[in-house]
């Protein structure tokens, strides 16, 4: 037997050492680095050896995170991570502490090919030396002074009970807002407190929703100016009486005329915009200074705001259907056509153009969409109308970010939930697709003439269609006075059981809205 020289043992060892080195030097975080103090958005960024395949994957572990990979992105590998994020409850999603960053390289089949961490320190809180004992908030504008102002928005819907119909419906409220918009003080603010309210003129550059199943749709009003009054308390109005107003230019809180400190608490009224679609609503705050900390690069006071309300309705803008919604054409893509720049259904990072991450079901085929319509099944497709009314009881909470130094609100984000009720008439029709209906639904008689609605597609003899005023009930079917349908509408109807329609379901909502100023 051969023996193999030492020195040949440990050439390949050697190798072997250098071929693990590249593979683990696959990727690279470049931004931030071991040993920073954050805090704000911080951009984490990397490199890949091979950039053009494949994705990476981010991880962040600190007090209190779960380790759960956050976002999977392409090239360029940029992800902004959000350590002023909040929970419903007005709870710091990143508290202070120490934290790893991890990114892991992966192929296109997914194998994992690299990884690097870096270790960092997040201090959003002002230091107690820092803090101020006490403090009177009051807006302050100067003349000529600009600030860019971002509005970013998510709406996601879901059942309360799980329903094929309902479920369609549901999707047509998820999508997304994006706006940009412009303000400019024309006049100072000046003199004692609460004794001058300046100009300031606010440029609605962009603004548009995007939701399933519906073409992406201009905010009212893009492209126009606004000329507001914005009071020392915060509070915005339109200079004069007939001037159209600027919603989301309005949802601040107002603040008191007194010295407050950390864990005053003060009422006050405040619009919200409950959902993405609709119209703005003034309700009655209540407020807390919670705290002083760093926010878009300012000294701030943070205050928490909650408010509700109860059985309201509101009206929702559900502007143009592209295709009937889940599973017809494109109605499952709606949320996918975006304006340059702005890809609300893309993972956090992923860089204008880069195609989403598509399930099975979304694959191509002439199938696209259809969500498995087979023979012998029945798919449900709706259509949304221009404009919907849902009820709705919803709570929020708003976390707002005074600067001191500018004397402005520099950030403020809603965290709103609903219990929706929904009525299915406002959708019209219920049409299927797919075979095998034949004598296998049978829908309450009670709802076959209700406004918007459509008798089901029936299999062959069906007979003629059911004359003005809804369809022709049979006579009764025996004991218990319930009535058939028409002769003839399908073999079995009648003998299979009542399947009701109820004319509304429950759904539930999170909204989320954050605007952002940065001088």
């Amino acid at each position: 037997m051969n023996k193999i020289p030492v020195w040949h043992l440990m050439s390949v060892l050697f190798l072997l050492l250098i071929a693990s080195s590249v593979c683990l030097a696959a990727v690279e975080i470049t931004h931030p680095t071991s040993g920073q103090t954050l805090n704000g958005t911080v951009p984490i960024k990397a490199t890949k050896s091979d950039a053009g395949h494949g994705w990476v994957a981010y991880k962040i572990e600190g007090p209190e995170q779960s380790g759960d990979y956050e976002t999977a992105i392409v090239d360029p590998f940029s992800y902004a991570w959000d350590t002023n994020k909040r929970m419903a409850d007005g709870e710091s999603v990143y508290p202070d502490g120490e934290y790893t960053i991890t990114a892991v390289a992966h192929m296109p089949s997914g194998k994992e090919v690299g990884m690097d961490s870096v270790r960092v320190t997040l201090r959003n809180e002002l230091p107690p030396g820092e803090k101020p004992s006490s403090v009177r908030l009051a807006t302050d504008y100067k003349r000529g002074k600009e600030m860019e102002v971002v509005a970013s928005g998510t709406c996601r819907t879901t059942l309360a009970e799980a329903d094929e119909t309902n479920e369609k419906i549901v999707e047509l409220y998820n999508g997304t807002l994006k706006a940009e918009w412009r303000e400019r003080a024309m006049s100072n603010s000046h003199g004692p407190m609460y004794s001058h309210t300046p100009i300031v003129r606010k440029y609605f550059n962009a603004g548009y929703t995007s939701f399933t199943g519906v073409k992406p749709t201009n905010l009212p009003h893009v492209g126009d100016i606004f000329t507001t009054l914005v009071s020392p308390n915060a509070a915005v109005k339109p200079k004069h009486k007939d001037d159209p107003d600027f919603d989301l230019g309005r949802l601040y809180l107002e603040l008191p005329d007194r010295t407050l400190r950390q864990g005053t608490k003060w009422k006050s009224t405040m619009y919200v915009l409950p959902m993405l679609r609709a119209e703005p609503r003034k309700v009655s705050g209540n407020h807390r200074l919670d705290g002083f900390q760093l926010g878009e690069g300012h000294k701030c006071a943070r205050i928490i705001s909650t408010y509700s309300e109860k059985n309201v309705t509101l009206r929702i803008r559900m502007g143009t259907s592209t295709a009937p919604a889940g599973g017809m054409g494109r109605g499952d893509m709606g949320g996918m056509m975006m304006g340059p720049g702005m890809d609300p259904g893309m993972p956090p990072g992923m860089p204008p153009g880069a195609g989403p991450m598509m399930g099975p079901e979304m694959a191509g085929g002439p199938e696209m969409g259809m969500r498995g319509a087979a023979a012998g099944t029945q798919t449900m497709s709706v259509q949304a109308p221009p404009v919907t009314e849902i009820k709705t009881s919803y709570k929020g909470t708003r976390i707002s970010y005074f600067a001191l130094d500018l004397g402005q609100f520099v950030r403020a984000e809603d965290i709103i939930t609903h219990e929706l009720t929904i009525e299915k008439a406002q959708f019209g029709g219920m049409t299927g697709v797919g075979g095998g209906m034949g004598g296998e639904m049978a829908y309450d008689p009670a709802m076959m003439g209700a406004p918007g609605m459509e008798p089901p597609m029936m299999g062959p003899g069906a007979g003629p269609p059911p004359p003005p005023g809804g369809p022709q009930m049979g006579p009764p079917m025996g004991p218990g006075g319930r009535r058939g349908m028409q002769p003839g509408m399908g073999p079995g109807m009648g003998r299979q059981p009542q399947k009701e329609i109820k004319k509304d379901f429950k759904a539930e909502a999170e909204v989320a809205l954050s605007i952002s100023k940065r001088g």
